[in-house]
């Protein structure tokens, strides 16, 4: 059955020579992912310029009952991040976060309405980038259901030290570490 949704990328992965599976965050489906065979050319389906993290585009696709992988008939790119290493760093971080702590696959619309704002300050570059993760982690954190008390993040911190804060609250919340591997590159950015 065709749908239409506005999604949120998160990860690509090659899955051979003319392949991509990619990891999206759906307005009506919520945490899916998707095979498509044509990322190069005029007549791609789904242009590799989507492929960066927190791109919001707009799909036709194919959805599967009982399936983990669907299949996209048409896309169309709605916005993408500034070009700039900046806010590259800082995307790849939140779509890492997301897709280390989304369990649920159902759509949340607060969330989706949530990342297409992260999507737009991270678009427009005007907001200061190196604010954005621990801002992200504190709403996102009320999103999952454990929002952070005023006195669980202290203000005197670091924005480094704030973030180590914050993924520890996080580990504790979710009975498990948040181990990223993009957080050493925000580190070399930031400080």
């Amino acid at each position: 059955m065709l749908e239409k949704t506005r999604a949120i990328i998160l990860h690509h992965l090659r899955y051979d020579d003319s392949a991509v599976i990619v990891r999206v965050y759906t307005e009506h489906f919520g945490l899916i992912s998707f095979l498509t065979r044509s990322v190069r050319g005029k007549q791609a389906r789904f242009p590799s310029s989507f492929l960066r993290p927190m791109t919001v585009v707009h799909l036709v696709m194919s959805v599967k009952n009982h399936s983990e992988l669907h299949s996209v008939r048409e896309s169309s790119l709605i916005s993408s991040p500034c070009a700039s290493v900046p806010a590259d760093a800082v995307a790849c971080f939140i779509a890492e976060v997301l897709m280390r702590t989304q369990t649920d696959p159902q759509p949340d619309a607060a969330t989706f309405d949530y990342l297409l704002s992260v999507s737009d300050a991270l678009s427009s570059a005007t907001s200061p980038l190196r604010d954005l993760p621990v801002s992200f982690l504190v709403r996102y954190a009320e999103l999952l259901g454990f929002a952070l008390q005023d006195e669980s993040l202290p203000r005197s911190l670091q924005p480094a030290h704030q973030l180590h804060s914050l993924l520890d609250y996080y580990a504790r919340h979710l009975d498990r570490p948040l181990v990223l591997k993009s957080l050493p590159v925000l580190h070399d950015l930031f400080n």
